[in-house]
């Protein structure tokens, strides 16, 4: 699509190792609006949105087949990105592979009491085996999305699957992975009734088996934009059917109480979504639309009874968490934490640093469901870096082989690396030297 999103270069760590840390206890705190103060408690205030206007899936359906069930004009995006190749090191990041530190063979590895006796003490885990496997939807064949790149998401509920990508929505039969007809149509066709005549872009979907509902999410892609949100009715109980009653809602982050100055001209990007028994919570980054110069990143808590029942959705926002002119130190593309405990009181959102490698950060929201307030903490991991840059067919130019590199730039970024072999390796990947 012609509008640009962030690039999803970086990952987030397991929170598997992030919460094993914070119950170890290592802990380095910093405040979640500005990085590098003593840590703080900071209240939100709640903000009261529109209502929900209720429309069938048998509607939607009516308007997709309106259209001849023709997709979308071709939308080919650039990307906004924040760049992080530059970043440095955590100088507190050990340089180990886990934490607690682990030989390799015992992560790779498991034990086995029955081999002990042959010598044998060690069998390499299990894989994971591949159940059903089916192509969701295509660029312009089969459930074709006409999107690029897909920003695909999906989700498993009692009986189907909802994939959810840029500019198409349809649900399978779960045990078949046979689209099942109940729903499929465009994300604009799906959003018709808040997306306000505005393309739409980066869809999330999630089945919450707490309220047996389906919540998908997306932006449009105005200035500034729409967040957009999506509900399943209780009566459906988690079975999509064309009687199922979805219940819209929207808010423009940028513009949202307490509004950026300059929120008029900013777009809310890389929407996440995390959902719990008290609230949906979401990240975004905020561009400058018209330059495409990251500003910051905000957070966003969705009291979840407020959509449960038609609304007015209840919003409140959490600004600056990590921006432009703090130095980037802070939370950059924040995720929503998804929790399925029906008992849990807080949530979470976690993501890496802005400006550094190796540290992590996790904001917890108190009173969720209520007046929210959040913390922030950072996390040192084990050192990380990006990875390193490879020659392949289309090397253009651009940094570190991520846009491409020219051969004759790689070969001296390897030699920085390997300077003892790089002639060697180059002259095999030549054919000069052979391997004997």
């Amino acid at each position: 699509m012609s509008l640009a999103r962030l690039k999803r270069t970086p990952l987030v760590p397991s929170l598997a190792v992030a919460f094993s840390l914070l119950a170890a206890g290592c802990w380095s705190v910093t405040t979640a609006g500005a990085a590098g103060r003593p840590s703080s408690i900071i209240s939100g205030e709640p903000q009261t949105g529109s209502a929900g206007v209720p429309r069938s899936t048998h509607d939607i359906m009516q308007q997709e087949a309106r259209s001849g069930g023709k997709p979308e004009p071709i939308l080919l995006g650039n990307e906004f990105e924040f760049d992080k190749r530059d970043a440095r090191q955590n100088p507190a990041s050990p340089r180990v592979a886990s934490i607690p530190a682990m030989p390799v063979d015992q992560m790779i590895y498991r034990g086995s009491a029955a081999r002990q006796s042959s010598g044998q003490k060690l069998l390499p885990y299990t894989p994971q085996t591949v159940g059903i496997n089916f192509t969701a939807a295509t660029l312009s064949g089969a459930n074709p999305t006409n999107s690029f790149p897909p920003d695909n998401d999906g989700a498993v509920g009692p009986t189907q699957y909802i994939v959810a990508v840029n500019g198409r929505i349809v649900t399978f039969n779960k045990a078949t992975g046979v689209a099942d007809g109940v729903l499929n149509t465009t994300t604009n066709t799906f959003f018709s009734g808040v997306r306000s005549g505005s393309s739409t872009s980066d869809p999330m979907v999630r089945y919450d088996r707490l309220s047996n509902r389906w919540f998908i999410t997306i932006i449009n892609v105005s200035t500034p934009n729409r967040w957009l949100l999506a509900v399943s009715d209780a009566a459906s109980n988690g079975v999509i059917t064309g009687a199922t009653v979805w219940t819209p809602y929207f808010i423009i982050p940028a513009t949202q109480t307490p509004a950026i100055s300059n929120g008029s001209s900013i777009l809310s990007d890389y929407p996440t979504l995390g959902i719990d028994a008290n609230a949906l919570y979401v990240g975004v980054d905020e561009f400058v639309a018209s330059t495409g110069a990251f500003q910051q990143t905000d957070v966003f808590v969705v009291r979840k009874t407020s959509v449960l029942s038609g609304g007015p959705i209840v919003v409140t926002m959490f600004r600056a968490l990590m921006t432009a002119t703090g130095g980037y130190v802070g939370p950059y593309a924040p995720r929503g934490v998804d929790n399925p405990e029906p008992g849990s009181n807080e949530g979470y959102f976690v993501s890496p640093d802005g400006a550094s490698w190796g540290t992590m950060w996790i904001h917890r929201i108190a009173n969720p469901g209520g007046a929210p307030s959040i913390t922030g903490t950072s996390i040192t991991l084990p050192a990380e870096d990006v990875s390193r840059p490879v020659v392949h067919p289309g090397n253009t130019g651009g940094k570190k082989g991520r846009s491409g590199r020219k051969p004759n730039e790689l070969r001296e970024a390897f030699r920085n690396v390997l300077p003892d072999g790089i002639d060697f390796i180059h002259g095999v990947i030549r054919g000069a030297v052979p391997l004997q």
